[in-house]
């Protein structure tokens, strides 16, 4: 299994036919749990009824900024600052398509104001991997790409900021959380119109399916925590709430209310749902505050019924688990191994790549530095891991190897751009990267790698 954990199946032509027919709904197939790689996928499934090649299925697992097709051999990845999205051909390493979702590209005014009209957040793929939908944030719409020829199809206005996207396992339904709004949006996948509008708590981020593979699970970006809504037909079941660190008299232990929940995904071979977010010790007045007093980086892993097993952070607190080796900044994407072994976290502040063993639930290494600046989204692909790097508009590739307990990650070439022209001014993405940066080694505008300042003072990229 490829990209981000995702279920693959492979199945002959007529028996996605028969099940679709059968009225299987919007929910999802279990998954496979992770024992087989993609190369599998595309040889081990039944010939089509017509004698031909099988076709590759596979069920994205939860939304994010990067995403690997269903064969391995495409990426795909959003743009939010030139409004686009681009895929790239993994042999070759190059763009075969920039999909432009505007009517024009985005430029400064005389001004020098840079404003993106449609901002595209996060993307999903159906099972074949021959239609991607991607949100706009800034237009409120969704857009649905034809990747074969690289021009979106169709779009539609759907909410106030739709950022995460998923698809259902019978590509008839694709679900939106809609973060200005409060709700998960159902829409048909064949002409994006609405088919149920369900309420939940606030700021709705990304969104992931369960390990049953039929509750859609969304991430609350600034709290409670995690809400899991059935999907025949869409209703809020519950939302469980993550836990806020324990008061100390220690300043520096990770404490304080959990925000900034970006990413969430089950692990493969088990229920386990990872959720990479943030904590503030928002009781640290001034002038004693400072970055490793007020926001500290968190993975919380909870149980299938919501109940937190563990949190991990940059100590450990009584009844969290393991901890951190390293100090980093803004978890905002995470990626599991085929096996479920590691699970990676990128991390957008520090701007590193964290890779913890998910059975000791430790730290095993870190990447740092990365090539480019301000990662936002990362996948795992049969060894091989892809990160996105924002602000450069890139994507570094590393080999992953494992011998025994030794674990290795090493750059597999240079980066892949993934824009030919970057249409935000030079300037405007210098000041972009200063002002999200936690990144101490490149720009001491921090200390250890510490969360920058938008984090503390709320700023969303």
């Amino acid at each position: 299994m490829k990209g981000h954990h995702r279920r693959r199946f492979t199945w002959t032509g007529a028996l996605v036919a028969a099940l679709i027919g059968c009225g299987g709904g919007s929910g999802s197939p279990k998954p496979d749990g992770g024992a087989a790689g993609i190369g599998g996928a595309a040889g081990a499934g039944a010939a089509g009824s017509d004698g031909g090649a099988p076709t590759a299925h596979l069920v994205q697992a939860h939304s994010g900024s990067l995403e690997l097709s269903p064969t391995g051999k495409q990426l795909f990845v959003v743009h939010p600052d030139a409004d686009s999205v681009s895929v790239v051909d993994l042999a070759s390493r190059t763009v075969t398509h920039d999909v432009l979702l505007a009517a024009a590209r985005p430029a400064a005014d005389a001004t020098g104001h840079y404003a993106p009209a449609v901002g595209p957040r996060a993307l999903a793929h159906d099972s074949t991997g021959s239609t991607l939908y991607a949100s706009g944030q800034w237009s409120g719409a969704v857009y649905a790409i034809d990747v074969a020829s690289g021009s979106f199809t169709q779009s539609a206005t759907i909410c106030s900021e739709p950022i995460g996207v998923l698809v259902s396992a019978d590509d008839a339904n694709v679900f939106v959380a809609c973060a200005q709004d409060d709700e998960i949006v159902e829409l048909a996948a064949h002409d994006l119109s609405v088919v149920a509008r369900v309420p939940c708590p606030r700021k709705p981020w990304a969104l992931a399916w369960a390990a049953d593979g039929k509750t859609l699970l969304a991430t609350h970006l600034l709290g409670p925590g995690v809400s899991a809504l059935a999907t025949q037909p869409l209703a809020l079941n519950t939302t469980w709430t993550l836990a806020d660190g324990p008061s100390s008299n220690d300043q520096t232990e990770p404490h304080g209310p959990v925000r900034g929940i970006y990413d969430a995904a089950i692990r493969p071979g088990s229920s386990e749902l990872w959720v990479a977010h943030i904590m503030l010790g928002i009781d640290t007045p001034q002038p004693a505050l400072d970055f490793q007093s007020t926001v500290f980086p968190a993975l919380s892993i909870l149980d299938s019924s919501g109940n937190q097993s563990a949190r991990l952070s940059v100590q450990a607190n009584p009844g969290d688990g393991q901890a951190f080796g390293d100090v980093v900044s803004g978890p905002r994407a995470i990626a599991f191994s085929d096996d479920g072994g590691l699970v990676f976290v990128a991390d957008t502040d520090s701007e590193d790549v964290l890779a913890i063993d998910t059975t000791a639930r430790v730290e095993r290494q870190i990447v740092r530095p990365l090539p480019g600046h301000l990662p936002e989204g990362i996948v795992w692909a049969d060894g091989e891991l892809y990160v996105q790097e924002r602000n450069t508009e890139d994507i570094a590739a590393f080999k992953v190897a494992r011998s025994g307990s030794a674990l290795t990650i090493t750059a597999d070439g240079t980066p892949i751009p993934t824009l030919a022209s970057d249409p935000m001014p030079p300037t405007l993405r210098l000041g972009q990267k200063l002002f999200y940066s936690a990144n101490s080694d490149d720009v001491p505008l921090t200390q250890n790698h510490w969360d920058s300042r938008r984090v503390a003072r709320g700023h969303e990229p």
